[in-house]
């Protein structure tokens, strides 16, 4: 019920973006041009220099990325505000066909499933639109292998839906694997594939997961058609490494020394004699 009622809100949401937007008054053919703000399944809201009088019907155009290029979409006025360089109006979409409405609901679903993502959460509309264009969306079954231990990796994933495990062979026994951690949905691993080039572990599908996949590949064309967005999302890289590191070392001390750091000593037990 929670997924259900959350993809009815995605539904209507509306996700903040710029674009060209071509208006064509359907009365009198008058062609004009205005700059989208934000667009939902229901309908766009736009900037232009001309009054749009309420309830006028008109005829959009726009494009929002590859594969997303909607023509003469009809649509009546809702909404008009003054601005001071020109006016914003709210437009309704009327009739839409239901091919147009699943692409622009996928539209809305990529923003906010990015979004979604721990990671990612500060990201902009326009730029997590932008990272998802570039990330591969995976899906894996139940102990699936993602990656083994040993081989060379070169992606980043995040996981949009289920759990995945990551392992290490034991130092002990070869044959056997200890469960180092268990990631959980929006949470991310294998970011260092981006910093070198082996996998120190080894991640298996821990029930059916569908992840999102950010290669070294797409991260360096990223960084060269949006070096802003890129080095957002390093900074980000970082930080999380930093907290994992932290937590890490930790867990190192809890490990080595179970009765706590008092007085300047390491809680060690006292020599006896």
């Amino acid at each position: 019920m929670a997924e259900e009622s959350g993809r009815e809100r995605r539904k209507h949401a509306r996700i903040r973006l710029s674009r060209d937007v071509e208006v064509t008054e359907l009365s009198t053919g008058r062609k004009m041009t205005g700059r989208m703000t934000s667009v939902s399944t229901g309908g766009v809201s736009i900037t232009l220099d001309v009054y749009l009088p309420l309830g006028k019907k008109v005829a959009v155009s726009f494009k929002i990325r590859e594969g997303a290029d909607y023509k003469d979409l009809v649509a009546k006025v809702l909404t008009v505000k003054d601005l001071t360089d020109g006016f914003a109006a709210g437009l309704e979409f009327i009739d839409v066909p239901p091919e147009v409405s699943a692409s622009l609901e996928s539209v809305v679903n990529d923003v906010f499933a990015m979004r979604e993502l721990k990671l990612f959460a500060g990201l902009t509309h326009e730029e997590a639109l932008a990272l998802r264009s570039i990330c591969k969306e995976l899906k894996f079954k139940e102990h699936e292998a993602i990656f083994m231990e040993g081989a060379e990796s070169d992606s980043f994933y995040a996981v949009a839906k289920g759990k995945v495990s990551i392992t290490k062979r034991s130092n002990i026994d070869g044959n056997k694997e200890e469960v180092l951690e268990l990631i959980r949905e929006h949470e991310f691993f294998g970011e260092m594939a981006l910093f070198k080039g082996k996998s120190t572990a080894t991640a298996k599908a821990h029930m059916d997961c569908v992840l999102f996949r950010l290669t070294v590949d797409d991260f360096n064309k990223l960084y060269d058609q949006n070096h802003k967005l890129a080095t957002k999302l390093l900074v980000e890289f970082i930080k999380a490494l930093s907290r994992r590191i932290k937590s890490m070392n930790q867990e190192l001390v809890d490990m080595l020394y179970p009765n706590g750091i008092t007085d300047g000593t390491l809680g060690l037990p006292k020599n006896e004699t």
